[in-house]
């Protein structure tokens, strides 16, 4: 028999099974699977090995050198207590006791101790002994130019430096005697970096004008332009090895320049601010970069890519410089100053204690290293040791403040005895030269900062000889003059005071010059107009017409009503335009006039003929009536005439421009014969003439 099997729907079935699947797994739900030993000391070992690799490698060598030096050391000394002819006892056969060398352990166990005291003992931090370097001093300061010197660079040869300035402009000096040498215009806004090539004759700098400029000093000219840069360029640097050129800016990127093509190799970006400092060297890295945005950047240059960041600093690296003789190099900030070993930007030392806005930083061969400041401090360090051993403070000249005496920017020359700073005070600029104060009394001229201020103390003057050419030189047919020495009595410095104070002028004050305006009598608003013979013609301030404007000028309010002046303004313009009216009138009566007197002249002027003198032709109106001597015409020949004139019309008219150019030809000599008749009109008398008429009129016939 067959079963009826019960139907259900399919939600009842799935959960059947939902609740068999819960009953079967209910009593191993909490219990966690066995651990597997094996598996999981396996997997400690690996993460160890993998976290913990170096160290194991350094426990490891550290074993290994302490069983050899315990070798090295030799045999443990007998404990103790105990004579060395003892026997032996290390056969412990019947001993009832077993006995156990420990001589080895405790000899370990002192050797550690040992080692860890004499580590202690060297970790003790010592100061290293600086090396002595001679002091500084101010020697000559030199006035130049006309605005902030924001920087300086010195020939190959050491026989000159250049500055640029706020003032756009660019000049040489002389290095030994401060001499001004050229300027260089071309530049439209402050010159923020210049540098002169080794290789070639030739002069580069940059400025917050986005110009990037080559000149050529043997024609003191611009050749070369270099565009790309979006904005100021603040700093520049010449490859020492390869002609190429490399500026930085403000925005925020280097630019990599063939020196001869002008064209842009690599754009050096990844800075995130101005970059402010960019130097170049031969050896590996061969270019670095400091910027505003804390950071320092060393560059591959043929890849054009960055090697590594360094960002040490906290605040805007603002100068970075290179050892002239060690392969390390320096970085100046607000913060500090850091030393760096090349290629790797590893660093060495904190130089702390200039606490001023670096701006620029420079270093000799000797190991001097000079930092700068915002306040016109500077701060002499011995590389080696970090150790300041002398600070100076640019003294501020007369006309500027205590902040506008900052250094912006400073080099050594080439030999390292000269360092050329740069500081900037208002209104004008100055150069310091600095000497340094040996007790041997070698006195070298040191350093040369060049100020923006005016004027040069006495004591700050140096000597400078006069220079007499020797007679070698001279020609032997060049005419020479000796000059004979007058001793002259100099008068003293008493004296000098004296005349000084008695020889100061008086201020001039507006109350002066108000009195010499009222001595020489000027009158305000005077106009002076000049005639046809050219005599002054005086017209004094004019009057006002207008009613209005006469109680308006004798009003006393203080200020000015402009409702009521532009009123005052449009009636006085009526009046204005009604006199120039009467003017153009009376102008125009008086050509009238002289027109009309010119007219009667002219007919006052009629010769004895009847006529005026400006007619050529003479009058023959006496002479008899030519119809009464030769008879009448005929009606037909008259009415015929008549016809050949009205056909002859229009030929005349196709002749009339032929006339009329003819005329012109004609015209010259025509005057001259009636130049002549009229002359011999006049010569003539009544009879005379009437002789002469008759004679022409039978020629003619």
């Amino acid at each position: 028999m067959t079963e009826d099997v019960q139907r259900h729907s399919v939600h009842t079935l799935v959960f059947r099974s939902l609740k068999r699947s819960h009953d079967m797994f209910l009593s191993n739900q909490g219990q966690l699977p066995p651990v597997d030993e094996k598996a999981e000391g396996l997997r400690r070992v690996i993460k160890a090995r993998d976290l913990y690799g170096l160290v194991f490698d350094d426990v490891k060598k550290m074993q290994a050198m302490k069983h050899l030096r315990e070798a090295e050391a030799g045999p443990n000394p007998p404990p103790p207590g105990t004579r060395s002819d003892e026997p032996s006892t290390n056969n412990t056969e019947g001993a009832v006791v077993p006995y156990t060398d420990t001589s080895l352990m405790t000899r370990s166990v002192q050797n550690n101790t040992q080692n860890q005291l004499a580590n202690i003992v060297k970790k003790v931090p010592t100061m290293p002994k600086p090396k002595w370097h001679a002091p500084w001093k101010l020697y000559r300061v030199i006035a130049g130019h006309l605005g902030w010197v924001r920087c300086v660079a010195v020939e190959p040869g050491n026989e000159w430096f250049a500055t640029g300035a706020a003032d756009r402009i660019i000049k040489i000096w002389d290095l030994a005697t401060g001499q001004l040498k050229v300027s260089l215009t071309g530049h439209v806004s402050t010159v923020r970096g210049l540098a002169v090539s080794a290789r070639h004759p030739y002069l580069f700098s940059c400025g917050e004008d986005r110009q990037v400029k080559c000149w050529d000093l043997e024609y003191n000219k611009v050749i070369r332009h270099y565009h790309g840069h979006l904005s100021a360029v603040y700093s520049l640097a010449l490859h020492p090895s390869i002609d190429v050129l490399l500026t930085a800016g403000r925005d925020s990127t280097a630019r990599v320049w063939d020196m001869r093509t002008k064209a842009n190799v690599h754009t050096l970006t990844g800075h995130t601010h101005t970059v402010a400092s960019v130097i170049a060297q031969a050896s590996e890295p061969q270019v670095i970069t400091g910027s505003h945005d804390t950071t320092i950047r060393l560059w591959d240059l043929a890849a054009g890519k960055s090697i590594c960041t360094l960002t040490n600093h906290k605040k805007s690296v603002r100068d970075v410089i290179f050892h002239p003789t060690l392969n390390m190099f320096a970085s100046g900030s607000p913060d500090n100053i850091k030393q760096w070993k090349c290629p790797d930007g590893k660093f060495i030392q904190n130089l702390s204690g200039h606490n001023a806005i670096v701006n620029c930083l420079a270093i000799n061969p000797e190991g001097v290293l000079v930092s700068g400041g915002d306040n016109g401090t500077l701060h002499f360090w011995d590389w080696r040791t970090g150790y300041n051993f002398q600070r100076l403070q640019a003294p501020v000249q007369p006309g500027s403040m205590d902040s506008e005496a900052g250094i912006f920017s400073m080099i050594f020359d080439n030999s390292g005895s000269r360092l050329n700073a740069r500081t900037g005070n208002t209104p004008k600029t100055k150069k310091h030269i600095y000497i340094d104060d040996d007790e041997d009394n070698k006195e070298k001229e040191i350093a040369k900062a060049v100020s923006t201020d005016s004027g040069v103390s006495d004591e700050e003057k140096p000597h400078v000889p006069f220079h007499v050419p020797d007679d070698s030189d001279s020609d032997d047919g060049v005419l020479r003059v000796k000059r004979k020495d007058h001793d002259i009595e100099l008068p003293t410095d008493f004296e000098l005071e004296e005349n000084t104070k008695n020889r100061k002028k008086k201020p001039v004050t507006k109350a002066a010059v108000a009195k010499k305006l009222l001595k020489k009598k000027i009158v305000p608003n005077k106009k002076i107009v000049f005639d046809d013979d050219g005599e002054a013609v005086t017209v004094g301030f004019k009057d006002k017409q207008s009613e209005l404007a006469q109680q308006y000028e004798n009003e006393n309010e203080g200020g000015i009503d402009i409702e009521k002046a532009k009123l005052v303004l449009k009636e006085e313009d009526k009046f204005d335009k009604q006199l120039f009216k009467d003017k153009v009138k009376a102008k125009h009566k008086e050509e009238k006039r002289k027109l009309k007197a010119q007219r009667k002249q002219e007919e006052d002027e009629k010769d004895e003929f009847g006529e005026s003198s400006s007619d050529n032709e003479p009058d023959l109106s006496w002479l008899p009536d030519p119809d009464k001597i030769y008879g009448e015409k005929d009606e037909d020949e008259e009415e015929s005439f008549i016809k050949t004139n009205d056909s002859d019309h229009k030929a005349k008219k196709t002749k009339k421009r032929k006339f009329e150019a003819e005329k012109l030809i004609k015209e010259a000599p025509v005057k001259k014969k009636k130049q002549r008749l009229k002359e011999i009109s006049t010569s003539l008398n009544v009879n005379e003439a009437e002789e002469l008429a008759m004679m022409l009129l039978k020629s003619k016939q």
